[in-house]
């Protein structure tokens, strides 16, 4: 998830941590003593009023797990078994990973994909079978609605067709490294969270690629040719924040309809105020589906626990029941709603200091996925990935996600894993 709100709070906060060095597949030992680990009841997860078909994406971003697991961390399985974490939640039914990949990362420390990671990484889910969607940032660092900043070999451009030309043979290059592996992406999303525009920061004046202009068009144009060429089999997508924020949307489109492009992807956090209700996405995701686009939840995650002493790092947890904004788990109770704009049924809520929230629990995390899988399929989408449900803690490894995790304290899976499997009507 990279965000940034309250709007550009979580992108900052979210996520400007530690990342990368090099990707290589661990080995995994038979186990560890169980007498550390909680014992989960994993049952499979009532179906959803929906038509789920086959090909829906299942989604999970797993671009923390390499960097984790160079740093020491390990995954275990339901059976509390360490395990490689592909293969725990591919088993609860993930069937597409997302990947992010930025230019020439500042540094070595959680976040940061460069070129050779991810494409080890994806050639990694390939070997077991997983679809993968790859999220070009065209940045060195987070890219998300306050944060487009231009690469450090990209700077001192200064005319906006060899801006282009670079966004077309940063591209192509980094596709034909792909196909050299075997190992095409089957979506290719150009830009993350870019309805603000693209390459705005650490650019000359006037080469910024600002939504709406004709810069825009032509870099975006320049990405999706390359896309075309070199991947010729992937679906392009484009990403925006604020999944249930009609107005987003509607500029969005506006702004993209000059571009030749497959789907649209939403980031989804129900905690956040301007990312909407539950039905406001549904209509979002009606509105693309209408527009002749293919729409997909590409970001979305919810608390299975709140920061505990002796089991949580120090680094604060990103979701907490409220923030000075008015964001948190008191905001996903006016979010998490019916038609009838009550609150789930299936959902726990409890009072915290007056208020009500949604309580951070592993039912809870459950029912929140299951509920944004079901609004999403029944309203025309084609998939749900979960953002951040891979970054847990390791040696000097800090991480502000970790209550909003799949995998927990212990680094075992959680239920809320299952959700992913969920059959349909």
């Amino acid at each position: 998830m990279k965000k940034t709100y309250a709007f550009m709070f979580v992108a900052i906060f979210f996520e400007a941590l530690f990342l990368f060095a090099g990707c290589k597949v661990p080995s995994y030992p038979n186990s560890d003593s169980s007498s550390a680990f909680t014992d989960y009841e994993y049952k499979e997860v009532q179906a959803v009023n929906a038509v789920v078909p086959p090909e829906f994406m299942r989604g999970f971003d797993a671009s923390m797990v390499s960097y984790l697991e160079e740093n020491g961390a390990v995954y275990y399985d339901k059976q509390n078994q360490s395990c490689d974490p592909l293969v725990a939640l591919k088993e609860c039914g993930v069937n597409w990973v997302r990947l992010r990949l930025w230019h020439t990362p500042y540094s070595s420390s959680c976040g940061d994909n460069d070129l050779a990671r991810t494409l080890k990484a994806t050639v990694r889910a390939k070997e077991l079978g997983l679809k993968v969607l790859l999220d070009f940032h065209y940045s060195d660092t987070w890219a998300d609605p306050g944060n487009q900043t231009a690469p450090d070999a990209w700077k001192n451009i200064s005319s906006v067709q060899d801006m282009a030309m670079a966004v077309k043979e940063y591209t192509a290059s980094v596709l034909n490294k792909f196909s050299e592996k075997n190992a095409l992406p089957d979506m290719v999303q150009i830009g993350n969270e870019i309805e603000s525009g693209i390459l705005l920061k650490n650019v000359i004046s006037g080469m910024e690629g600002t939504a709406g202009t004709q810069n825009f068009t032509d870099y975006l144009s320049a990405a999706a040719e390359s896309v075309k060429a070199c991947a010729p089999n992937a679906k392009i997508m484009l990403h925006m924040s604020r999944g249930g924020n009609s107005s987003v949307l509607n500029n969005f489109l506006k702004n993209t309809r000059d571009l030749d492009f497959d789907a649209v992807g939403f980031s989804y956090y129900p905690f956040f105020k301007s990312h909407g209700t539950l039905e406001e996405l549904k209509s979002n995701i009606q509105t693309v589906v209408k527009a002749g686009k293919e729409c997909a939840v590409v970001e979305t995650s919810f608390a299975w626990s709140i920061w505990t002493e002796g089991k949580s790092d120090s680094t604060n947890d990103q979701l907490w029941y409220y923030d000075s904004n008015g964001n948190g788990l008191c905001q996903a109770v006016n979010s998490l709603i019916d038609s009838d704009s009550k609150v789930l049924a299936e959902l726990d809520v409890i009072k915290y200091e007056g208020s009500n929230c949604i309580e951070p629990s592993v039912k809870n995390q459950t029912n929140v996925i299951r509920a944004i899988i079901e609004a999403a399929a029944s309203a025309g989408a084609t998939g749900v990935f979960y953002w951040g449900g891979d970054w847990v803690t390791a040696a000097s490894v800090g991480s502000p996600m970790e209550n909003q995790a799949l995998f927990d304290f212990e680094h075992k899976i959680l239920p809320g894993a299952m959700a992913f499997g969920v059959k349909g009507k």
